[in-house]
């Protein structure tokens, strides 16, 4: 929710799918007047899956270890992101990257896992300082030196699951912030 705002001021067109239609009501001063911002309810996130397309960037941003396996497979089985954000601690990307080897996925397609999403550099562990890390991490993904790009860019971002469709090729970097570290903010007006 605290990602929104923020991803919500750059060049992105995104789609931010929940199952948690309350999330929208809550955020809705924040993301009202932003025309790239387009609020998805859904019940099942892994039935968005269908809608990615080849070569976005998808951010997973959930805290069910469950949910969040099951979009992981279902982006490296149906579709070819070029980067997969997926917030936990290093100890859940090596249970997840372990288990997805097991079940028989490539390596090539695993190493385009980046757990814990974010950069390293942004300190904190509330919503607005895990937000700012992983829009850090996109502004370096997408502004890293292009192979045969274009300027071109799409983002289609999700509370569960987000993708981002640009049409440049970026190195991936693997930094960032715990889920488990994550502490509730209170804002009283």
């Amino acid at each position: 929710q605290a990602l929104m705002p923020i991803v919500g001021q750059m060049d992105f067109n995104i789609f931010w799918i929940d199952s948690r239609s309350e999330l929208f009501t809550q955020a809705k001063d924040d993301i009202q007047h932003r025309k790239n911002i387009h609020p998805v309810r859904i019940d099942t996130p892994l039935d968005h899956i269908e809608n990615i397309k080849d070569n976005d960037y998808a951010l997973i941003l959930t805290h069910d270890h469950i949910l969040d396996y099951a979009l992981i497979q279902g982006l490296l089985d149906y579709k070819n992101c070029y980067f997969i954000g997926l917030i936990g601690s290093q100890t859940k990307a090596n249970r997840f990257k372990q288990r997805l080897k097991t079940d028989a996925f490539r390596q090539e397609d695993i190493n385009k896992i980046t757990c814990p999403v974010g950069i390293s550099e942004v300190e904190g562990n509330h919503p607005i300082e895990v937000a700012i890390s992983i829009a850090a991490q996109l502004v370096k993904l997408l502004n890293e030196e292009p192979k045969n790009s274009t300027d071109d860019q799409k983002m289609d971002s999700k509370a569960s699951q987000a993708t981002i469709t640009p049409n440049k090729k970026h190195q991936k970097k693997r930094s960032g912030i715990h889920w488990q570290d994550i502490k509730p903010v209170s804002y009283t007006h």
